[in-house]
C-alpha cells in the first residue's frame, strides 16, 4: 500500500530517518510541546536528538543534569531562550548552548509554532576547563576558511579544547559535494534543514531532503552531494577534542 511506504533505512551503524514516520512522544520538560525523538540509545547513538514543535505561549525546558550539555537550534519561528539568568531572542538560524549541569528554557513568543532541534550530549571534562554558554545566529557568521571551495561550513561552538562537542551548519550550492568520502571515529547526528541531495553511507547512495534525519556511527564511510536546484543545508553534531582511549 502506498501509504505504508517509507524511505527510512536502518543499518547496524547508520540510519536515514524519513520524518513521515515520526511519532510524537511525551518528554519531561516538553509537556506542552509536540516532541519527536530522532535519535537515542535505542538507535545506537550515544546522545539524544529531538525535533520539537512549541505552540504559542508554551516552552521547552532542557535540564539534562550534571555531566550533560544541551543545545537548541531554531528551524522556524521566534523564541526567547534563557540560561543562567540571561535571556536572548532567537529567530530562524538562532541557537543557544547550555553548559553541563545548566538548564535551558526555550519559549515561543510568536503566534505560529516554534520549531526547534534539540541536542543533548554527555560531556567529558578535561584539563582545559569547563565549556561556557553560547548564543548566536548562523546567518551572521563567517564560513570556516578551512572548508572553502567545496561547501560552506559555519561552526556554532568555539573551536576550544574545553568543548568536547562540535556543532556545525554546512551549506552546499547545486553540484557542491564533499571533496572525498570521509571515514572517522566520531559519530554524527544530522538534521536536513533545507534542500535535497544524495548521502553516501556505508556502500550506497541515499536520497535525502529537508526534514530528514541521519545518524552515523563510528567509521561509516560518508559523503554528501547537493543534487537539487537550490542550496542544501544541514545541522550536525560531532565529538571533538578528546582521545579515543577507553
Amino acid at each position: 500500500m502506498e501509504r505504508l511506504r517509507t524511505r527510512t533505512v536502518l543499518e547496524r551503524n547508520f540510519a536515514v530517518i524519513d520524518p513521515a514516520g515520526f511519532c510524537p512522544t511525551r518528554v519531561p520538560g516538553f509537556e506542552g510541546c509536540t516532541t519527536y525523538v530522532m535519535a537515542g540509545p535505542g538507535l545506537g547513538a550515544g546522545f539524544a536528538h529531538y525535533l520539537v514543535h512549541i505552540p504559542t505561549g508554551e516552552r521547552a525546558i532542557l535540564s539534562p543534569g550534571e555531566g550533560k550539555q544541551s543545545f537548541a537550534y531554531v528551524v522556524s519561528g521566534e523564541a526567547s531562550a534563557v540560561t543562567r539568568g540571561h535571556s536572548w531572542g532567537l529567530v530562524g538560524g538562532g541557537y543557544a548552548y547550555a553548559a553541563p549541569g545548566d538548564s535551558l528554557e526555550v519559549s515561543n513568543v510568536a503566534k505560529d509554532d516554534l520549531v526547534i532541534v534539540v541536542f543533548r550530549h554527555p560531556h567529558l571534562p578535561s584539563d582545559a576547563g569547563e565549556p561556557w554558554m553560547i548564543t548566536g545566529n548562523v546567518e551572521g557568521m563567517e564560513p570556516d576558511p578551512r572548508e572553502a571551495g567545496s561547501f560552506e561550513q559555519r561552526r556554532l561552538l568555539p573551536d576550544e579544547m574545553a568543548f568536547d562537542l562540535m556543532i556545525n551548519v554546512l551549506r552546499f550550492e547545486p553540484g557542491d559535494a564533499h571533496p572525498f568520502v570521509e571515514n572517522h571515529h566520531e559519530t554524527h547526528g544530522l538534521y536536513m534543514l533545507a534542500g535535497e541531495g544524495r548521502y553516501f553511507l556505508g556502500d550506497q547512495w541515499y536520497e535525502v531532503r529537508a526534514g530528514d534525519y541521519i545518524w552515523m556511527g563510528s567509521f561509516v564511510p560518508q559523503a554528501f552531494v547537493c543534487t537539487g536546484d537550490g542550496e542544501a543545508r544541514y545541522l550536525y553534531s560531532k565529538e571533538a577534542n578528546r582521545d579515543v582511549l577507553p
